[in-house]
């Protein structure tokens, strides 16, 4: 319960920035939630790089304050786009809750860059 005149701390609105990098890589960061309702504005980050000719993609979690089912399937959904464009898409920086979820999904190992 909260003291009277406190609020509960707001979650960080979701944010998507892109940031290309040389000619063939992509940094995409996102802060906030990723669920079903923003998961469309990653997928829209991810075809919007493609369509610049980005064929990796690196993103940025390390913003991210919760993950969801919503979220996984828009990270696997922009995942198999950039694959079949030819190119890699990794997760970077990710929080403890953010894997811990990924490792729950059994999608840790395939999606995260363990090489920090």
């Amino acid at each position: 319960m909260t003291e009277a005149g406190s609020f509960p701390e707001q979650p960080e609105p979701f944010a998507v920035t892109s940031v290309d990098s040389g000619d063939w890589w992509c940094q995409i960061s996102l802060a906030g939630e990723l669920d079903i309702a923003t998961g469309p504005q990653l997928r829209q980050a991810v075809a919007d790089a493609l369509g610049r000719g980005r064929r990796h993609v690196a993103i940025d979690a390390g913003r991210l304050s919760f993950i969801d089912s919503g979220g996984l399937v828009a990270l696997l959904t922009a995942r198999n786009e950039v694959t079949a464009a030819g190119g890699s898409l990794r997760l970077t920086d990710t929080s403890a809750q953010v894997t811990r979820v990924l490792e729950m999904a059994g999608l840790a190992d395939e999606l995260c860059d363990h090489r920090r």
